[in-house]
């Protein structure tokens, strides 16, 4: 039998400290500063690379977070109308368009509200813009959720040009949050435009140029006088502090 000394057993008991001090935590209860790799609590990548105050964002770190949706913002390809996309996208001003938020996340369930917004620059001065949301209705949508993509069901909504709401039937929209929540990127949105709408805008009778298709539900001008219009590859930006306020 081995005779443990005391000597043998403060040998042993050391180096049972050394070999537990090299071994990683099972849990951290805190992220692990890595962007780039699972945390320790297996649920999923850090948001940041320098966040050490909490786990992972959630599903609910997104909800009420309002972005702006630009279809002449460069990031976009406008691939329809076929062969006239890139020249509707240069007939539409800049820093008109629709707000979004996702209201609710219900496992692979998200809604999402719309809503038209524009902007008033009074000084010319980029850090004095105010977001203003237009007096109109917003409108809500249902789509599929992943964790971090979203594919909404079709729905109506409506987007500023020039200061005018134009009705968007049969929308299409899909897009993947940014880890950090700070943009919604490969943003699609496909819809059918009001025409009649843009021909007054723009005095040129967009139908009779194109071709038109027959306006879904709910357009203020029935027939074939909406225009399929579709933008791919965007990214809509988070506006900060901003909240989208529901208008029935």
């Amino acid at each position: 039998m081995t005779e443990w000394t005391t000597n043998t057993l403060l040998a042993l008991f050391a180096a049972l400290t050394l070999t537990l001090a090299g071994c990683p935590e099972p849990w951290d209860e805190v992220d692990d500063d890595d962007a780039s790799a699972d945390d320790d609590d297996d649920t999923g990548d850090d948001d940041t690379a320098d966040d050490d105050t909490g786990d992972d964002d959630t599903d609910d770190d997104i909800i009420g977070d309002v972005y702006f949706l630009d279809l002449a913002d460069p990031s976009f390809t406008m691939t329809e109308p076929a062969g006239l996309g890139a020249v509707l996208q240069g007939m539409l001003p800049d820093d008109d368009g629709a707000v979004f938020t996702t209201s609710a996340i219900n496992g692979s369930q998200i809604d999402m509200m719309f809503g038209a917004a524009y902007v008033l620059n009074p000084n010319g001065d980029e850090e004095d813009w105010v977001w203003e949301q237009s007096d109109h209705t917003t409108t809500t949508g249902t789509g599929s959720w992943d964790g971090s993509s979203f594919d909404m069901q079709p729905f109506s909504l409506s987007i500023v040009i020039d200061g005018q709401d134009v009705f968007l039937g049969d929308a299409e929209f899909t897009g993947t949050y940014a880890a950090d929540g700070s943009a919604v990127n490969n943003t699609r949105l496909s819809v059918l435009m009001d025409a009649v709408v843009l021909s007054e805008q723009y005095g040129a009778d967009l139908c009779a140029l194109l071709t038109c298709e027959t306006c879904p539900n709910g357009a203020p001008n029935p027939g074939e006088n909406c225009l399929r219009v579709t933008a791919e590859g965007g990214t809509c930006s988070l506006l900060e502090d901003l909240a989208l306020v529901s208008m029935p």
